[in-house]
Formats: C-alpha cells, structure tokens, sequence
C-alpha cells in the first residue's frame, strides 16, 4: 500500500506520493470546489494542503479505514475548519442551493424545484445528499467521511428525503 510506503519511510516516497496525487488530486479538487463556494483558487490551495499533510505526517493515518474514506474525512474536516474560520455556513447554504443542479440534473423543469427544496434542508442533510447523489459514495463511505455510524447516515438521508418529498410535493 502506498500510504505504508510513506508511513514507514521505506521506499520510493517521492514515487508513492506521485502516484497518491494522481489517484486522488483531481477528485479532493473537485471535493473542494463544491464544498468552498465554488472559489477554485481554494480549492487548489485546501488540495495542496491536504497532500501535505499526508506528505508531512503520513502516520496519522488510520489502518481501521480504506484510504479513500480517510482521506475524505481529512478534506471534510478541513472544510469544516474553514466553515467554523470564516463563518461561511450562511454562503455554503448558498452554494448548496445554486450549485446542486449539476448533482440533480435529469434535464427536466424539475431540477429548480429541487433545489429550492434543498433550502429546506439542514446542513448535516444537504451534505448527506450531495455526499451520496453527488459523489457517489456508499453509506459505509459516508460514515466514515461524516464520523458517525451507518445508521446516523441511514437516518440522515431518510429525513433529508423525507422534507425533500414533502417540498416536491407542494
């Protein structure tokens, strides 16, 4: 595994970082444009950063994780550092209302009223959604990105859509 070849300094470390970066560089980039309000230039700079770290201190890695979910934690919590930083949450409601059109886009009228219901939605619910219709990922993945049981995620999405139909419905 890469990330033991970075922990237990041993190896090619320059090589694993490399391959680390092209695995994963352009999906935390795009991570980080949605989740920063769209600001590319913060987003390159929070994907620096977060190679950085793991380049810096690969052993705060944790084995009971896939790599993939760890390194979303990671990029999640950034993001939440910033949120907290320069109380953002007002913008990043925003940006989840404008922006979610590209998660939902079937071509019909329908996306604005979806995202009008997104509006709804509290912020733990809104990242359940664009966590799981957006990138993709799996209630396992979401966990363990959000730190919280599978169960938490269940209900989460449960009430998200849930208020979403109730909106829709309307």
């Amino acid at each position: 595994m890469l990330v033991k070849v970075l922990q237990q300094n041993v190896g090619d470390k320059q090589k694993a970082t490399n391959e680390l970066f092209e695995r994963y560089s352009n999906k935390m980039l795009e991570f980080f444009y949605y989740s920063l309000n769209k600001d590319r230039e913060k987003a390159k700079d929070f994907t620096q950063d977060l190679f950085l770290k793991l380049v810096e201190k690969p052993e705060l890695f944790n084995l009971d994780k896939t790599f993939k979910t760890w390194f979303y934690s990671v990029a999640g919590n950034m993001c939440k550092n910033e949120y907290r930083k320069n109380a953002t949450e007002k913008k990043y409601n925003e940006f989840v209302v404008n922006d979610t059109q590209s998660a939902f886009d079937t071509g019909n009228k329908d996306v604005f009223v979806i995202n009008e219901a997104l509006t709804c939605l509290k912020p733990s619910h809104k990242n359940c959604i664009i966590l799981r219709y957006k990138f993709k990922m799996s209630i396992k993945e979401m966990s363990e990105v959000l730190d919280c049981p599978e169960g938490t995620v269940r209900s989460q999405l449960f009430y998200a859509t849930k208020e979403l139909s109730k909106f829709i419905k309307k």
